[in-house]
């Protein structure tokens, strides 16, 4: 059974909100923030990170018979916790783990979800590129990695039935993360002035109850629109995607 891929369609709203601290455990200066997504740490910096990720869809209408197989979430919370390595001055070493609630809630159907562990992530960054000039620096990075079957799968209803794989924390399959960020500082001559594109992508194999819940591609410039979405009556769109941070960087040695 194949789950296909849904992109977001409606109104949309996505804040995002960061707040910085920085500490040197040594005696030499850590890098200072930056918004770019493109270029690593600095070589020997570590980066613990928490990042809270809300999203609320449009309920699913004319639902019968129970929770369809292909439901999403109603509402999901990711609470991601990061830890951040700059092993080589164009290379970082990230590892992800995150906890994460689902809730299905529509009509004619009892509310049902809960919360587990997800799936965890080991990814690596390579800085393939990097242009200095007066007016700023342009940088060029792919990220990859696996994402491994560590979240819980044993969500059940009211009934005792286990949830559809759409809403259980972990999808019980091991799959492939790929990113390429491009960052371009100096933007119209300005020093603060940042363009920043990240595309990621998720591809998934069979997980969980015997299902592939399809591929995840996203592309991200600073807004969101709608390029494509399903036409079936069981369709979900994002209606709310908050997302917000808290980072700690500092030094792991010279």
């Amino acid at each position: 059974m194949r789950i296909g891929n849904s992109f977001p369609i409606g109104r949309l709203t996505r804040v995002g909100l960061s707040f910085l601290s920085f500490v040197c455990v040594s005696a030499a200066t850590a890098q200072g923030p930056a918004p770019e997504t493109a270029p690593p740490l600095f070589p020997g910096g570590g980066l613990i990170s928490y990042n809270s990720i809300i999203t609320t869809r449009a309920q699913a209408p004319g639902v019968f018979g129970g929770i369809p197989l292909t439901a999403l979430p109603s509402f999901s919370h990711e609470a991601d916790f990061i830890f951040t390595w700059g092993f080589h001055r164009n290379f970082d070493l990230a590892v992800l783990v995150p906890v994460v609630t689902n809730h299905f809630d529509t009509v004619n159907v009892p509310a049902a979800g809960g919360t587990g562990l997800g799936d965890g992530m080991v990814l690596v960054k390579y800085r393939f590129y990097r242009r200095d000039s007066e007016r700023g620096t342009t940088q060029a990075s792919v990220t990859f990695g696996p994402k491994i079957p560590t979240g819980r799968a044993d969500l059940t209803d009211t009934n005792g039935r286990r949830l559809p794989a759409g809403l259980q924390p972990g999808s019980g399959s091991t799959d492939l993360f790929l990113a390429a960020n491009w960052t371009y500082t100096g933007l119209f001559n300005l020093k603060r002035l940042v363009a920043d594109e990240n595309f990621h992508s998720l591809i998934r194999s069979q997980g969980t109850q015997a299902t592939h819940l399809g591929n995840d591609i996203e592309s991200r410039f600073g807004m969101d629109w709608d390029v494509g979405h399903s036409t079936g009556t069981a369709f979900m769109p994002v209606r709310r995607h908050v997302s917000f941070g808290i980072t700690q960087q500092f030094r792991m040695h010279r």
